[in-house]
């Protein structure tokens, strides 16, 4: 039934009510990266790799990088270095870095330059 006109339904009175619930589950995207001036930061827990996959498996997948001919590009770019920590890793050859390197190292990432 639609009523079309005002209804004075007097004063409504409301009871406070609760339920218990156990658990909440939030769920999100893990972001693929950040730019910070001139450089991407990928986030490499956004992309999905085998548990026994290497960091070379790994950066196939994020965007704007190629390996190729022994070479890792980035956004176009050959990359220089590879860094763990803030250190240089494998400094004359990335690319062997990279197929040297598990995917999934504690929180501290690869850094490419």
């Amino acid at each position: 039934m639609l009523i079309q006109q005002t209804v004075d339904l007097g004063v409504l009175s409301l009871q406070e009510a609760s339920t218990v619930i156990d658990e909440v589950v939030i769920v999100g995207n893990t972001p693929l990266g950040a730019q910070q001036g001139d450089t991407t930061q990928f986030n490499a827990t956004a992309f999905k790799a085998a548990p026994d996959a290497t960091a070379h498996d790994l950066v196939q997948k994020m965007p704007g990088i190629t390996l190729e001919n022994g070479k890792v590009q980035a956004q176009g770019e050959v990359v220089q270095q590879l860094l763990i920590d803030g250190k240089p890793f494998f400094v004359n050859d990335v690319y062997a870095a990279l197929q040297n390197l598990p995917a999934q190292i504690d929180s501290s990432c690869p850094d490419l330059r």
